[in-house]
């Protein structure tokens, strides 16, 4: 479960019952059989409104039930188009959701087995979990494992640019 907790002010933010929905169809999908039920305990902004402009990114606490027994506990990032409507159909005419999908289910893959089998690094990029719906993109949430987003506005450390250079 989510230790720490951040409130949001986003009166837009899907409810519990709509991600209800559509993670029930994922997860049953992802395990192959139709015997689980999700519940959603949470859901909150992962940035604040402003931070993301492409998007809006919400985390997603759930349960994973099978015959009314917990199986597994799942938190996930779900990315939605923003709200306004020239916004929108300027993600959908220049397809970047499509892109981003591409990227998420063609590339991060292949670039997964090359860092686990040259540099031994088991996980490279978060899973995505296939929607089916250009609208929205799935992806399990690495903080749980102790990945830490970068402060963008702060930039690479000499470290990190001389690692990436190698």
């Amino acid at each position: 479960m989510i230790s720490e907790t951040k409130e949001t002010a986003d009166e837009d933010i899907m409810s519990k019952s709509s991600y209800e929905d559509i993670l029930q169809k994922l997860i049953c999908k992802h395990f192959g059989n139709s015997n689980h039920t999700v519940k959603v305990k949470d859901v909150q902004d992962v940035v604040q409104v402003g931070n993301n402009y492409l998007n809006c990114l919400h985390r997603i606490s759930l349960e994973i039930l099978k015959d009314n027994r917990l199986e597994e506990e799942k938190v996930l990032i779900v990315k939605v188009f923003p709200e306004g409507e020239l916004l929108q159909q300027f993600i959908r005419e220049e397809g970047i959701f499509e892109t981003e999908i591409t990227v998420y289910n063609n590339i991060l893959p292949e670039i997964n087995k090359v860092a686990l089998n040259v540099l031994g690094i088991s996980k490279f990029s978060a899973n995505h979990f296939e929607t089916g719906d250009n609208n929205m993109t799935v992806l399990e949430d690495l903080r749980l494992a102790g990945y830490k987003m970068a402060d963008r506005y702060a930039g690479l450390n000499f470290y990190h640019c001389n690692q990436k250079s190698r």
